[in-house]
């Protein structure tokens, strides 16, 4: 009577673990239409159950040997199959997701440089209405990638559209702090990036005749990349156009120290002396 009832627990658990199972593969049909995030979390679900249900099956047939070997060993061939199916669901489904995504990827990235190449020949041309709508669409398939935006705001720059080209270039700076944000270490690239950005944000403002933010800009330029030549021979070219001494012999110094054998330093010089000697008059 006592083998009659374990049976029937069996065949009442074995048909119990089919319905998951059908029930699973129904969810991993669905799988289309997930998120990331939930693919991930479907797969912790699908590890978790898994060691749940050979952590019951083992415990159980301890209990069944107890009453019968036969019986025990039918109990744990039966739970090996269905964890083994599952095993393959998981992988068949796992397989899927990858391929479908590497898929996507692909595709992605030929269409971004298709519109790459064709918004640079546009230009080059000065189709700058088209151009537009190319590197917008290139945003729409990478929206996180500052290099699209510092294409979208040279556009605005040789179309004379200054506010706009303002507003990209601000967004781009903004992008790259939040990419320094999630680094781990912060090897010094990106702030030579930033600077980068900084300095062709501060033209922007000189070529809209706002030369006293264009001063900021450079200022922010030269604390990121502060060896640099470059940033201080404009930093220093702009104060000067501010009229504004003291930051002038302060970009003046430390080029000369970057840069001794700078050509324009003698210059520089007669400029700032000029400019100390006009203000003493006023």
């Amino acid at each position: 009577m006592t083998d009659y009832i374990l049976i029937a627990i069996v065949l009442l658990s074995l048909i119990g673990i089919v319905f998951l199972i059908s029930k699973k593969t129904k969810e991993l049909s669905r799988s289309d239409i997930l998120s990331p995030k939930q693919h991930k979390e479907l797969k912790t679900k699908e590890q978790i159950i898994a060691r749940r249900l050979e952590r019951k099956f083992s415990k159980f047939g301890l209990v069944i040997n107890n009453f019968g070997k036969p019986v025990a060993q039918a109990l744990r061939s039966g739970a090996h199959r269905i964890y083994t199916a599952l095993q393959e669901l998981e992988a068949r489904y796992h397989h899927r997701t990858l391929s479908k995504e590497v898929g996507e990827s692909r595709a992605t990235g030929h269409a971004f440089v298709k519109l790459n190449t064709e918004a640079s020949t546009l230009l080059n041309d000065e189709n700058y209405k088209a151009a537009e709508k190319k590197i917008i669409e290139m945003i729409t398939l990478d929206p996180m990638n500052p290099d699209t935006y510092r294409k979208l705001g040279e556009l605005y720059v040789e179309s004379k559209q200054f506010e706009l080209a303002k507003e990209t270039y601000q967004y781009v700076i903004t992008l790259v702090k939040k990419q320094q944000s999630e680094i781990e270490v912060n090897d010094g690239s990106l702030n030579i990036q930033l600077a980068a950005d900084y300095l062709v944000l501060g033209h922007i403002f000189q070529d809209d005749n706002d030369q006293v933010a264009a001063l900021n800009y450079f200022e922010q330029a030269c604390k990121l990349d502060p060896n640099n030549p470059k940033n201080l021979d404009h930093l220093l070219e702009s104060s000067l156009a501010t009229r504004n001494k003291v930051s002038a012999w302060e970009a003046y110094d430390r080029l000369k120290s970057v840069n001794p054998d700078n050509q324009k330093l003698a210059e520089y010089e007669r400029e700032i002396k000029k400019l100390e000697e006009e203000t003493k008059k006023v």
